[in-house]
């Protein structure tokens, strides 16, 4: 487990493998041990480790009766370590230890039961709620209320998008930029650099208990840009007159409406006089279909970018890129409730000049509350360059799909002005193969053909020093 007291006993279970590609093997007998190192980085123990047939070890350990703070469970190869120590380069020695050493991290702490405990009263905000209330209560054990205790408050507002079990195949809420919550929450997605933070904002105070241990926590809402789905998640940290202080969470989603619209996924790049159909479907708060006759407005507007010259260093310069979005349509529809179901409400996406485009559906709920969402498409098929500059000219490379069977072709879309020649290579822990394509700027694609042999992913690079 991942706390302890001081004393206890620790029972270390672990299980080696090699990995080459996709293939998984069971570890060699090179020889290893077992360290466990206290808050101070002394060591504490050091044993041999003999892998079993299978490949895996146990070890039960006492802990020291006084110390408290991190404790480290390490497993070592020695042999490997020292060649990292002998070693001058900086890289070979991360690649070494990267094998070499393996460890946990376990909280050692003399803890006590808490004195006292907290309770929220939160109840559902209606939808296009500006403000809620926390009811907060602080007892302890023995009954008796945590009378004149101090608390101190944190709400932090976040918008976050509607994900209802029944559509999956839908976007619902402000999809301008990749959702990597989507991709998670339906098909279990993750990447490297899935550090996305949702806007938000944090609002703090203070209160005080009343005699009977009760205080109430008003949020006003700041206001939000897109009429769509929020999520605010309450802290407070309670302190009593004996100086114990403990905290509690909980969290609440504010609906924009008693509705919601979503717009097919569109699993495609999109060429200039393409035809597209689009689904719109109207779903409640629970993702339940919506049985009434909706009313939206869908507007499509398209990414403008122009590029300034600016001077940076003397006798340099560097380009900055500005970008604007001009309207390309608007049009009035009516959701049938018959296609609530899933089938939707069709909507055709016609562009006539490439570039990124932008589908927003807006309308409001019987009571006036507006909701909205908003999807994004690359459309490309011209001449014109019209996406964003990139830093010292980098390519940005935007994919077809998330994800992809064996037996079909990758398309990936070249966000580069230049044509020519370029190399592409598909890589995972090391290059699987390349080969060179031909870029137009009508047609800035790479197609890639994908085996048994690239799953479960790869990567993609397009090599600009390479184009010609």
């Amino acid at each position: 487990r991942s706390l302890y007291r001081p004393g206890e006993t620790v029972h270390v279970k672990g299980i080696v493998r090699n990995q080459n590609g996709n293939d998984i093997a069971k570890a060699g007998d090179a020889k290893a041990r077992l360290v466990v190192v206290d808050p101070t980085d002394k060591e504490i123990l050091t044993v041999p480790v003999t892998l079993s047939d299978m490949g895996s070890f146990d070890h039960t350990f006492q802990l020291p009766a006084e110390t408290v703070g991190a404790h480290w469970v390490r497993l070592e190869y020695p042999d490997e370590i020292a060649k990292v120590e002998a070693s001058e380069n900086w890289s070979e020695k991360e690649r070494i230890m990267s094998t070499a050493r393996f460890e946990l991290r376990i909280r050692v702490e003399d803890f006590r039961r808490n004195a006292f405990e907290i309770t929220h009263n939160l109840p559902q905000p209606e939808p296009g709620a500006t403000s809620f209330s926390t009811e907060v209560s602080a007892l302890y054990y023995q009954g008796q209320p945590v009378a004149k205790g101090k608390v101190s408050h944190n709400v932090r507002v976040s918008d976050v998008n509607l994900y209802p079990e029944r559509f999956r195949d839908f976007l619902f809420g402000n999809h301008r930029t990749q959702d990597y919550t989507y991709w998670r929450h339906y098909f279990g997605f993750t990447w490297e650099d899935d550090n996305q933070d949702r806007s938000g904002t944090s609002l703090s105070g203070e209160a005080e208990l009343s005699a009977d241990g009760k205080a109430t926590v008003r949020t006003t809402l700041p206001e939000a840009k897109l009429p769509s789905g929020r999520e605010a998640t309450i802290t407070t940290e309670v302190t009593d007159a004996n100086h114990q202080t403990l905290v509690k969470s909980s969290t609440v989603t504010i609906h924009p409406s008693s509705v919601y619209v979503g717009v097919s996924r569109l699993d495609q790049l999109v060429r200039v006089g393409d035809r597209v159909p689009l689904k719109l479907v109207a779903v409640t708060p629970d993702g339940e279909p919506y049985h009434d006759i909706l009313p939206v407005e869908a507007a499509i507007t398209r990414e403008v970018n122009e590029q300034v010259k600016v001077g940076t260093q003397p006798g340099a310069s560097a380009v900055r890129n500005e970008a604007s979005e001009v309207p390309v349509s608007q049009s009035s529809l009516a959701l049938d409730p018959a296609g609530n179901d899933g089938k939707g409400t069709e909507m055709i996406f016609a562009p006539t000049q490439p570039g990124l485009h932008f589908l927003t559906v807006r309308g409001a709920d019987a009571k006036g509350r507006a909701f909205a969402t908003v999807v994004s498409f690359h459309v490309y098929g011209s001449n014109e360059y019209p996406w964003a500059y990139e830093d010292g000219m980098r390519i940005k490379l935007v994919a077809e799909k998330q994800q992809y069977q064996p037996g079909e072709t990758a398309r990936v879309l070249v966000l580069s002005p230049i044509e020519g020649t370029a190399l592409v290579t598909v890589e995972r822990e090391k290059v699987l193969r390349t080969f060179v394509t031909k870029l137009k700027a009508d047609k800035p694609l790479v197609e890639i053909p994908l085996g048994e042999d690239d799953a479960p992913n790869t990567y993609v690079s397009v090599d600009r020093k390479s184009v010609v």
